[in-house]
């Protein structure tokens, strides 16, 4: 909002005295008119006053309460709490609060996945892959997907299963990636179903049995 129509929504209009001299009965009634029209417009005037202090409030609460959220999640995080480490984690990767910064999601993703969160060791996992705040490194991806497929991530079981699928990171295996498919669809994972059938289609009965 600009300066000038903030400075109209919280000025004070008064009466201009120029127009509300009675010049007979006519001119009475019309001042009587113009006051009423004044009147009214002070009350919205003050009714916009009072609405637009009360948003300004609000924004400045809510930043309060982002800043509040943030310091106290980074205390605990210091602290060694893993559940912290992977909430900060989240922000600096989302930018909820802070600057979005891949580097410091990495870092407290990776404290909170050395601690055995399995959320943590997948987002890292997926950092890897994707060359977010590291470079790209497949097998340190597979690494970390590994750890948080065997603690029964859906996530990290579909994403270890493509890994072996496509032979990125780990020698292409079919058999790995059915199984790990499976796995994940059995949690209902999307896109678990349409793979499983795409992988099918060059594998043979005693491979799937």
């Amino acid at each position: 909002m600009g300066k000038k129509v903030l400075d109209d929504l919280l000025v004070d209009r008064r009466p201009n005295k120029s127009f509300t001299q009675p010049i007979g009965r006519f001119g009475s009634s019309l001042e009587k008119h113009l006051t009423e029209m004044n009147n009214k417009e002070r009350g919205l005037t003050m009714k916009s006053r009072h609405f637009l202090l009360s948003i300004l409030l609000m924004f400045s609460l809510s930043g309060c309460s982002n800043d509040s959220e943030f310091d106290q999640t980074l205390e605990k995080a210091q602290q060694g709490s893993a559940e912290a480490q992977f909430n900060l984690g989240v922000m600096y990767d989302y930018g909820q609060g802070v600057p979005k910064d891949d580097t410091e999601a990495l870092k407290w993703f990776r404290l909170a996945a050395e601690q055995g969160v399995a959320r943590a060791q997948f987002r890292l996992g997926r950092m890897y892959a994707n060359g977010k705040g590291v470079p790209e490194n497949d097998t340190e991806a597979v690494k970390w997907y590994r750890l948080a497929a065997d603690q029964g991530g859906a996530g990290a079981q579909f994403r270890l299963g493509y890994m072996y699928a496509a032979g990125e990171g780990v020698p292409k295996n079919d058999i790995k990636a059915y199984v790990w498919y499976s796995l994940a669809k059995a949690q209902s994972y999307r896109g678990a179903v349409e793979l499983i059938e795409m992988l099918k289609e060059d594998m043979s009965r005693e491979q799937i049995a």
